[in-house]
């Protein structure tokens, strides 16, 4: 009965302060993750493991993704589907919205042949 006491209390502290960081406010960036989304024929008869997820930072309408995607093609989407905005990340793995593009949206990040999906809230 210790032993349960013992690790519930630390336990709980962590989930106490992960909250109260968690609601600081929005001063710091937004983490975005964009998950690979694997194409719908293959080739192979067994499959491959998913490609790992792309992490990103959001600073109110600029993204920031590793440098070394420089130059892949960016999409935002709506809710049906359609191309609201597209663009190309800078060499330094930028990327910049127009400031008249508010909402929820789908960002979909192109890599050679590979494709990465995520959401994205632009106030």
């Amino acid at each position: 009965m210790k032993m349960k006491r013992f690790l519930f209390v630390p336990v709980l502290a962590l989930c106490l302060s992960f909250c109260s960081f968690n609601n600081l406010g929005h001063d710091g960036p937004e983490a975005l993750i964009l998950n690979y989304i694997p194409p719908i024929t293959t080739n192979t008869p067994h499959p491959r493991s998913p490609a790992a997820p792309v992490y990103a930072e959001q600073y109110g309408h600029v993204i920031f993704l590793p440098t070394s995607l420089g130059g892949c093609l960016v999409e935002l989407l709506d809710e049906v589907g359609s191309v609201i905005w597209y663009g190309f990340l800078c060499n330094d793995g930028s990327c910049e919205f127009p400031e008249g593009i508010t909402g929820a949206y789908m960002l979909k990040l192109y890599v050679n042949e590979s494709t990465f999906v995520g959401n994205i809230e632009l106030e």
